[in-house]
């Protein structure tokens, strides 16, 4: 009777177990969440730009820049020495056919200015500046009447140069010494009847003559007594017109010399004393003279 009852209790609870298996199997599943719906899109609405006026801008004036000058020589940048052309034309200065002038200008001869006849300058040359900053000086200049060149000395380099008539430079020679065909520091320069270079040897106190190449030619040694000459000229018998500065005495003279040196007449001042004088053969014979320290010209009758 026990037995029957415990096999009762099994059964039952068999029965109950297989109950409950089958109310898990048949249990409605829960649905997986859906993804929620798309958002609707907007239909844009048509803008119609606003209309832009510009706003007119007036261009600010523009002065014009000035017109830049054309390169020009300053006539006040140099120093220039006065020897009344008119007079004297071949005065530490040369002069050519249509009356332009080359002259020495700035402290102690620096540089050579081209003018007008009316005064304008029209052309400079400086020089190689031998000396860094300090152009070259120009001892003594003179024009070649049938080529319309002009040669002038260079005493800082211790050369003769030969310029264009616009002052381009188109050769130099010259070499610093004492011996034949040296020169140091020319001074005055002139051209002979036969197109030669007559070369006023400052620093050597003598005249040399050389040809238009540079070839040396001969020397003339000064006459006892005269030690600075400073300017040739050459007349039209070939005979030599020699100026030499002289002391504060007042002792400057000037001479007519042959080819060969020796003199031919001492010319005197008139009625006053030189200190720096430079002369020029007149056409009739006569000797022009002007003194640039005195601030003189004079005119001398060949027979003085």
């Amino acid at each position: 009777m026990r037995v029957y009852g415990r096999a009762c209790r099994m059964a039952l609870v068999l029965t109950i177990c297989s109950l409950l298996a089958g109310c898990g199997a048949t249990a409605p599943s829960t649905p997986s969440p859906s993804a929620p719906p798309a958002a609707a899109v907007a239909t844009p609405i048509p803008v119609t730009p606003a209309p832009v006026t510009p706003i007119p801008v007036t261009p600010a004036p523009v002065t014009p820049a000035p017109p830049v000058p054309a390169p020009s020589v300053d006539p006040n940048a140099f120093t220039v020495r006065t020897f009344y052309t008119t007079y004297v034309p071949d005065a530490f200065f040369a002069v050519d056919a249509a009356g332009n002038a080359y002259l020495p200008g700035g402290t102690e001869g620096a540089a050579l200015v081209k003018v007008g006849p009316d005064g304008a300058p029209l052309a400079r040359w400086a020089g190689k500046d031998t000396v860094p900053g300090q152009p070259d000086t120009v001892g003594g200049a003179v024009v070649d009447p049938k080529t319309g060149d002009v040669w002038l000395t260079d005493m800082t380099a211790d050369k003769v140069v030969r310029l264009s008539g616009d002052l381009v430079e188109k050769g130099r020679w010259g070499t610093t010494g004492r011996g034949p065909g040296m020169i140091t520091e020319p001074a005055g320069v002139a051209l002979d009847v036969k197109g030669n270079l007559v070369v006023v040897d400052f620093g050597n106190s003598r005249i040399e003559t050389f040809k238009p190449d540079g070839t040396f030619i001969r020397t003339i040694a000064m006459p006892p007594g005269v030690s600075a000459p400073t300017d040739v000229a050459v007349d039209k018998d070939g005979t030599l017109l020699v100026s030499a500065a002289g002391s504060w005495s007042g002792d400057g003279r000037v001479l007519r010399l042959r080819p060969d040196g020796s003199v031919v007449r001492p010319y005197r001042a008139s009625g006053s004393t030189w200190l720096f004088p430079d002369a020029f053969a007149g056409a009739d014979g006569g000797v022009l003279v002007a003194d640039a320290w005195l601030a003189v010209r004079q005119r001398l009758h060949p027979r003085v």
